[in-house]
């Protein structure tokens, strides 16, 4: 069968379904399934949002998602509590159809702010925006909630992402696109709620800057359901790295003793062995020791032999043309660096930095560096590893191994402040 994705603004009689006044449908039509998502605007949350699958199946993926937590007449609410006042104020199509604008009104004691929902169909993905006036603050949480009526619902997790739900044989996802998001935090949920229902989709949070405001909402959710679980995967948008099919082959030689004389006899051993496509990491060789004085790396410790008996390590690597890299970090900021600043430490809503890794062994404290000066530091140490010590490649710690959310700045004054968009 062709597959069909039909926009349907009025009124549908297909397979026995009736369309309600004022209900949006959207839907798919494959060999492998038919989903209808119906959007019927009553609350402005996605309790008016139902998915019906098959024609048997119905259930609601996301029970009272979209703005969960919001302050409004002196309190801080939540749409569920039915205690503020919901209106619609309009809706609309554009494009070919395909499009759905929504906009509500939400009061409460004499007070109100607006925000739109906009729906569009790709394939099995629904995809929704929310957004408000750019100079609103009242939304403070936002995210997916839980489902509702899906029976013994099962919660997939998956690594640096996002879950996914099974129920009934089919697999339902509900991911926030942080690369769209004006939250200071996206958090995967994976919770039970009951025998019908679970949390397992995103919670964004609007945390508070340090001159007390908040970024307004935005947000884009994308609802997925589907009978093959890659297809409720998020894809993410980043280029694939250039890099890629160099690194493919290559064996990485993790090389963390702390003495180069050690590294350079390793490493020899390896070549007389007649390994090929290795991948040197030096881990540890900083000025200051591992962890400690960060950003500051260069020049070479002396405490592992100074750069003498690095440079015996490095002609070892290009005598077998070997890959080589030597450790940085560009997230912990040391007080006792060479290049430390405190205008450059993030800082929490309360205006005190951030506190990253601590070091046991020293006693250090590190604090988290303002993801907006990343750029400069790299751009005092990268060049000077790299003329003096003829590096091949490099290693970045840290950034590739935690999510924005835990790394953002609360500094008002900085462009893009408490977005982990920005992280």
């Amino acid at each position: 069968m062709i597959r069909k994705i039909i926009f349907i603004t009025i009124l549908l009689f297909l397979y026995g379904w009736s369309c309600p006044m004022h209900a949006r449908d959207f839907f798919y039509s494959g060999s492998d399934c038919t989903i209808l998502y119906r959007f019927t605007p009553n609350t402005g949350t996605l309790n008016d949002l139902t998915v019906t699958y098959n024609g048997d199946f119905q259930f609601y993926p996301s029970y009272f998602g979209g703005i969960t937590t919001f302050n409004l007449g002196g309190r801080q609410l939540h749409p569920w509590e039915e205690k503020h006042i919901s209106e619609l104020l309009y809706e609309k199509t554009s494009g070919d159809g395909d499009t759905y604008e929504a906009s509500f009104r939400w009061s409460y004691q004499g007070e109100n702010f607006d925000f739109t929902i906009k729906m569009q169909l790709d394939e099995k993905t629904l995809s929704i925006d929310f957004s408000t006036g750019s100079l609103n603050e009242n939304v403070v949480r936002f995210g997916l909630d839980r489902s509702k009526h899906s029976p013994e619902p099962k919660i997939i997790c998956l690594p640096y992402g996002h879950s996914v739900l099974l129920t009934k044989g089919i697999f339902v996802s509900g991911i926030i696109d942080h690369m769209h998001s004006n939250a200071s935090a996206v958090i995967p949920l994976n919770s039970y709620y009951s025998f019908t229902s679970a949390f397992y989709g995103h919670e964004a949070h609007y945390d508070t800057l340090t001159d007390g405001s908040r970024n307004h909402l935005k947000e884009k959710i994308y609802i997925t359901v589907s009978p093959d679980i890659p297809e409720t995967f998020f894809h993410v948008s980043n280029p694939v790295s250039p890099f890629r099919d160099d690194l493919v082959d290559k064996v990485v030689v993790d090389l963390w003793s702390g003495r180069f004389g050690n590294y350079r006899d390793g490493i020899k051993t390896l070549a007389d062995m007649g390994m090929t496509d290795l991948f040197a990491l030096i881990h540890v060789w900083q000025k200051y020791g591992y962890d400690n004085g960060l950003p500051t790396t260069f020049p070479a410790g002396d405490s592992y032999g100074g750069e003498n008996a690095l440079f015996e390590v490095i002609d070892i690597c290009e005598a077998n043309d070997y890959l080589l890299a030597l450790h940085t970090n560009y997230v912990d900021f040391y007080e006792n660096s060479d290049v430390w600043n405190s205008h450059d430490a993030a800082l929490n809503g309360d205006g005190s930095w951030i506190m990253s890794w601590y070091n046991a062994s020293t006693g250090l404290q590190s604090y988290l560096m303002k993801p907006s000066r990343v750029l400069y530091y790299a751009g005092l140490y990268e060049p000077l590893i790299h003329n003096a010590y003829r590096t091949t490649a490099g290693f970045l710690d840290v950034h590739s191994s935690v999510l924005p959310s835990n790394k953002v700045d609360f500094d008002a004054k900085v462009p893009d402040a408490g977005k982990q968009s920005a992280t």
